[in-house]
């Protein structure tokens, strides 16, 4: 039951119960009893194993308004709470990226399926559109920038992995966003907020595989979002996040999705399969290695790369195709490098 809109990912005994994200389309509508705080109704989705049986299952769920609430419906069932404590789970800090519903899981985007072909299906993913490891122009607050928000993310500590894909809105090196004086206080802000960030994620996760991407964003949106195009300004945040990446203790895996780069703390390396362009402001991706390439849309399909299925708005990736291909690829080059580790 919730207030409007549920949607469940049931997995019993490990296994999906539905290939695909359960979803009830009402809102206030007429399947359950008023509820008196917030005026709407209750939408009940019914799950039928279609026999009596002990069962491990696990409910992911998540609604519009609301919380779950959950009754059984045979006289002589029973529920009872699972020992948990040896599976493993993860984390991730990412911007508007991790908050697209894919058709797996409510919410969580490509970071949350990924991990979930990993095997790792529970989850926690704090995402916020427009954010980036420093305040950005979007989301100027302080408290809304990956180095606020790993550091309020201390009280769960030593997930598994702890994946974090910050820096796609982030300035590096121009001063038409009103944040910087000065494209050289552009590139200091941003390194600072780096080494806060990932200082605090390995504080606070001292065991954990520490996961950090690369900004990536297709292409037809980088030759136009000022600084964070395939040129300068991209290849500039890549270096400084790496550069600090290299400097912490403990396991950690680099992913770059526009070189198909892959480098872990073991000294495992697989790629660069391209490089950088010199630094126009629009050009082709980098020697087309990038995981998403073309500049189309499913609206305006273009013809020149994959964008063309995968994207809806030319900046986001699709609930369906785009979220799976991007989980997909993901996955694979994180499997291989953690039994690199």
């Amino acid at each position: 039951s919730a207030r409007d809109n549920p949607f469940f990912t049931v997995l019993s005994d490990g296994q999906y119960i539905y290939p695909k994200t359960i979803v009830k389309n009402v809102i206030n509508g007429a399947d359950g009893v008023v509820d008196f705080f917030d005026g709407l109704q209750s939408c009940w989705v019914k799950f039928d194993f279609g026999s009596r049986a002990l069962r491990k299952i696990t409910i992911h769920y998540g609604s519009v308004n609301g919380i779950a609430n959950f009754a059984l419906a045979g006289v002589n069932d029973s529920v009872t709470g699972w020992d948990r404590s040896n599976e493993p789970w993860g984390m991730v800090l990412c911007d508007s990226y991790g908050g697209t519903s894919t058709t797996k899981f409510y919410g969580g985007g490509p970071y949350r399926d990924a991990l979930a072909r990993l095997g790792i299906s529970d989850a926690l993913v704090n995402s916020l559109g427009g954010s980036g490891f420093a305040p950005t122009a979007t989301q100027t607050a302080e408290s809304n920038c990956g180095r606020a928000r790993s550091a309020d993310m201390s009280q769960f500590q030593n997930p598994d992995i702890f994946l974090c894909a910050l820096g796609i809105n982030d300035n590096v090196n121009y001063v038409g966003d009103g944040l910087y004086a000065t494209a050289a206080a552009a590139q200091a802000g941003f390194a600072a907020a780096v080494n806060s960030t990932l200082n605090n994620i390995r504080n606070n996760s001292p065991n954990s595989v520490m996961v950090v991407l690369a900004p990536w964003f297709p292409p037809a949106s980088n030759a136009n979002f000022t600084n964070v195009n395939i040129g300068a300004g991209w290849k500039l945040k890549r270096d400084i996040m790496l550069a600090k990446l290299q400097t912490l203790s403990g396991p950690w895996i680099w992913v770059d999705p526009f070189l198909d780069h892959v480098i872990t703390s073991s000294g495992y390396t697989y790629g660069p399969r391209g490089t950088y362009n010199a630094g126009a402001a629009s050009g082709p991706n980098p020697s087309g290695a990038n995981w998403w390439t073309g500049t189309g849309k499913t609206s305006a399909t273009a013809g020149n790369g994959n964008g063309d299925i995968y994207t809806t708005d030319g900046t986001h990736p699709d609930a369906g195709n785009g979220c799976d291909y991007l989980a997909s690829r993901l996955a694979g080059a994180l499997r291989q490098a953690i039994l690199a580790l």
